[in-house]
């Protein structure tokens, strides 16, 4: 958790500074959609972090070998396809983990945009975290299995 709290913390520091430095880049933006969209990236970014935390560790549990230890990485041709295909698979399990989210998020800002305006994007933020927050909590919960089959003592152990 510690990890995912310092990279939360930085990435709303960054949402921070892209909000105070964004009025020359978009000019004809309002700053209450600025401020919005800030918003609702700041309410996302936990749960998407942590969506991402949960991917690469399942991608660890379920194909260890395919996750390089240590400071002796393989190197070459074939290294460089097989992070591609992870990076391409882990990728894609986070876009899968979003969708369920999206579609009543995206019901949320059509109901409230008319009535609130760029402000629609906060509460279909919260939306979206939630639904991905309790994916995460499901999918930790069912890599436990994976994680407890795991034998440990086999790792090689880095130089």
């Amino acid at each position: 958790m510690a990890p995912a709290a310092v990279l939360t913390v930085v990435a709303w520091a960054a949402i921070a500074s892209a909000l105070a430095l964004s009025a020359p880049a978009f000019t004809s933006v309002p700053l209450a959609m600025r401020a919005a969209i800030a918003a609702a990236l700041a309410i996302l970014a936990p749960a998407m972090i942590a969506a991402q935390f949960t991917v690469h560790n399942a991608a660890a549990i379920v194909f260890p070998a395919w996750v390089p230890l240590g400071a002796q990485r393989p190197r070459g041709l074939d290294a460089m396809g097989q992070r591609l295909i992870l990076f391409f698979g882990i990728a894609f399990a986070l876009v899968l983990m979003l969708l369920p989210g999206l579609v009543p998020a995206g019901l949320v800002w059509i109901v409230l945009n008319r009535f609130v305006g760029y402000l629609a994007f906060v509460p279909a933020a919260f939306v979206l975290t939630t639904i991905v927050l309790v994916e995460v909590f499901v999918a930790t919960e069912l890599l436990g299995p994976a994680f407890e089959r795991l034998d440990l003592s086999a790792a090689e152990r880095a130089e």
